[in-house]
């Protein structure tokens, strides 16, 4: 008989996919969002268990197992399976079954040996490698997974899921145009999961094709009117397009969904900043760091937004408070140098703009190196004139 393990599940879609469950997420490494962003590719199987085995020693105990497995009892699963594999340890099924309950119980590694036990014995099962390829990516191991999920499409070429995750995989890699091949072929084959248009447009931002993004996520809009993230990554992607109030809209319909955004505030204070809704930045900054209060970005762009209002104290203290969260953050030395400079502090001002020249230059940013270097020259002859 035929034996399927099935993809579907309650479990699946809870939270931030299965992420909250089983603790997995990813952060991105292509777009401009927070690594706290949980709807980052995740590759999470469904925990579900109706895969039917040819009879075997101990039958009763795999059924108990495949039970406790519907029921969440991943430990009394794992403990059933284990009674059939020590009675019968030619049995791939047991092991495929007792890889899903380590799975579940996040202990990725004892996973990765079981799914190998059953593919020893079942060379050509596509759902083992399909599962091993899921612990892959749990243990962070990308190059891996991707070689299981390469597999799982080769036996199975039809299932829309297999090329979503090996999208995440490629994404992990940062090979985002593999992502975006893996992602378009799972749109073509399930044309209504709003997740791969998602995904997609995470791969197009990243690969700087921001229309393409922001038809994606428009995409998943259509079918998802409330979801908070793709908003707010559509507005990422219409900030980049420079569409500077299309992008605060976004990020209002994303803070309407999800108040506590703190990414959200932070992109809406940029586009407000653009259109120089000076006050209306400095809230949304302020709500930023009422949410993280951690937030380099944000004193840094607050910071730029006091300074253009001739609030230089305020942006003082608020670039302080940047660098002591990274000092190199250059940005953030640039506009302590200003706002020392407007306050007359010339020495001050000196030693920041010394220091963001420095590291700029250490970072190989000889555009920014240069601007700066002009800036310090001309203070240096205001000074020498004093």
């Amino acid at each position: 008989m035929s034996r399927k393990f099935l993809r579907n599940h309650p479990l699946q879609r809870c939270a931030a996919g299965l992420g909250a469950i089983l603790g997995l997420s990813f952060s991105a490494a292509g777009i401009a969002q927070a690594a706290s962003d949980v709807r980052e590719p995740v590759a999470a199987p469904a925990i579900q268990a109706v895969r039917v085995r040819e009879p075997a020693l101990s039958k009763s105990d795999y059924e108990r197992g495949l039970e406790l497995l519907k029921r969440g009892d991943f430990q009394g699963a794992r403990e059933a399976f284990s009674q059939v594999i020590k009675k019968n340890p030619r049995d791939a099924a047991a092991y495929f079954q007792r890889g899903n309950s380590n799975y579940a119980l996040r202990e990725y590694e004892a996973a990765l040996k079981d799914y190998s036990a059953a593919l020893e014995r079942n060379p050509n099962d596509a759902d083992a490698h399909y599962r091993r390829g899921n612990a892959y990516y749990a243990s962070g191991k990308y190059a891996e997974a991707v070689a299981d999920f390469t597999q799982s499409v080769r036996r199975n070429p039809e299932g829309a899921d297999t090329y979503y995750r090996r999208g995440n995989a490629h994404y992990a890699l940062r090979d985002y145009r593999a992502a975006l091949a893996d992602y378009t072929e799972a749109v073509r084959r399930n044309p209504e999961g709003a997740d791969s248009y998602y995904r997609r447009g995470n791969a197009h931002y990243a690969l700087g094709d921001y229309r393409a993004a922001l038809e994606d996520y428009s995409q998943v809009l259509s079918r998802n009117p409330n979801d908070a993230l793709a908003y707010r990554h559509r507005g990422a992607a219409r900030y980049a397009l420079r569409d500077y109030a299309a992008a605060a809209e976004d990020c209002t319909r994303a803070l309407l969904a999800n108040p506590s955004d703190g990414e959200a505030y932070r992109l809406r204070g940029n586009a407000r900043y653009a259109i120089k809704d000076y006050q209306g930045a400095i809230a949304d900054f302020t709500k930023a760091l009422e949410s993280n209060p951690r937030d380099g970005e944000a004193y840094t762009s607050r910071s730029l937004v006091r300074y253009a209002v001739s609030d230089y104290q305020g942006a003082l203290a608020d670039s302080s408070k940047a660098i002591e969260l990274d000092p190199k953050n250059a940005g953030a030395h640039y506009r302590r140098g200003n706002a020392h400079s407007k306050l007359g502090q010339l020495k001050e001002a000196l030693e920041d703009l010394q220091k963001a020249a420095s590291i700029y230059k250490e970072q190989g940013k000889m555009a920014d190196y240069q601007r700066v270097q002009s800036q310090i020259d001309e203070l240096q002859k205001q000074t020498h004139r004093l």
